[in-house]
């Protein structure tokens, strides 16, 4: 799938169909759905295949999902997808009709919708300078539009107040944002506080404890090393950008033997247990490897920002005029 994504991709942006700078972004909606939308398709099938039983075949939900916006039966309950597809209702369950039909809805509307948008234009994070200056002009601003993406009117000029208003739209336009973007120093420092705070309170072996597991599952999709790893060098000590760096990373592997050799080197970071965030050399290498690693991002943005932005009850406790003025309140 990779594969066929990279090649569709590609045509794209030698149609002009796709902008590759600054980001891709979505030209020609007809080319989605003639070239993009199949193999989006699929990817959510697998998807979908691993979340629990379902009850439909691979190529029945695929064959769902690529049916047009507004076609018969979509967005229907179950009985009339199991009537769709000659199945007994009892082989599908409320959950996985509510993931098929979100699924639908995000392939056919908001995803292309908010490719279609270019970050720092028409959306967008706001930057450390931009949340200070919002913060100064209204000390009550909504704590949503602190970390999540809001509306742009032009090129780095954030609207003064306004949110995206549907839940999907906000979840996708912030998690592009922050993969675009990366995240903001304070929120890359809290997170990794956080974690270090986590790790103190577990138990066991320190490079057993979980959070210390994830943060080297981090450094190491990111292309780095934590410290102590099989294969690791005190020599040649080096920071991302190449220049000598005497406390907190280093290159490993042994000495480089030509120039090439040398860039090929992944950065040795110190063990999650013995970083001080509040050292800006530490704090800086650590910031320029993670700050747009997608797992990490992934993970911040489910535990610390769409349980705030995107709150919502499980349950609603409702009544009506009636149920108010009888029995419930007079006897």
């Amino acid at each position: 799938l990779m594969k066929k994504m990279t090649e569709k991709i590609q045509m794209g942006c030698e149609q002009r169909t796709l902008q590759a700078t600054p980001h891709l972004i979505l030209l020609d909606r007809r080319f989605y759905k003639k070239e993009l939308l199949p193999v989006l398709a699929e990817w959510a099938v697998m998807w979908l295949s691993l979340q629990r039983a379902s009850g439909l075949t691979d190529k029945q939900m695929l064959k769902y999902l690529l049916q047009p916006k507004g076609g018969a039966k979509l967005g229907q309950a179950k009985s009339e997808i199991a009537a769709q597809f000659n199945l007994s209702v009892d082989r599908l369950e409320d959950e996985f009709v509510k993931l098929l039909n979100l699924a639908h809805d995000w392939l056919h509307s908001f995803l292309p919708f908010v490719m279609a948008k270019i970050d720092r234009v028409t959306f967008g994070l706001l930057s450390a300078e931009e949340l200070a200056n919002a913060l100064r002009r209204d000390p009550r601003m909504p704590e949503s539009r602190q970390i999540s993406a809001v509306p742009f009117v032009g090129k780095d000029v954030p609207s003064e107040s306004s949110e995206f208003a549907h839940p999907d739209i906000v979840i996708g336009c912030t998690t592009l944002a922050y993969r675009y973007e990366g995240l903001r120093r304070a929120d890359f420092k809290r997170l990794m506080i956080k974690l270090q705070n986590s790790m103190w309170e577990e138990s066991g072996q320190f490079v057993k404890r979980p959070s210390s597991r994830r943060f080297v599952r981090w450094v190491t999709l990111a292309g780095g090393r934590v410290r102590g790893t099989k294969g690791s060098t005190r020599k040649h000590k080096r920071d991302l950008e190449g220049k000598l760096f005497q406390s907190t990373a280093f290159r490993v592997g042994g000495p480089a033997t030509d120039e090439k050799d040398q860039q090929e080197r992944t950065l040795d970071i110190w063990p999650l247990r013995l970083v001080d965030f509040e050292d800006p050399e530490q704090f800086d290498v650590l910031y320029d490897l993670l700050r747009r690693q997608s797992e990490l991002i992934h993970f911040y943005l489910s535990r610390e920002i769409f349980p705030i932005v995107c709150r919502h009850q499980a349950l609603k406790i409702s009544a009506s005029g009636q149920a108010i003025g009888g029995e419930l309140l007079f006897k």
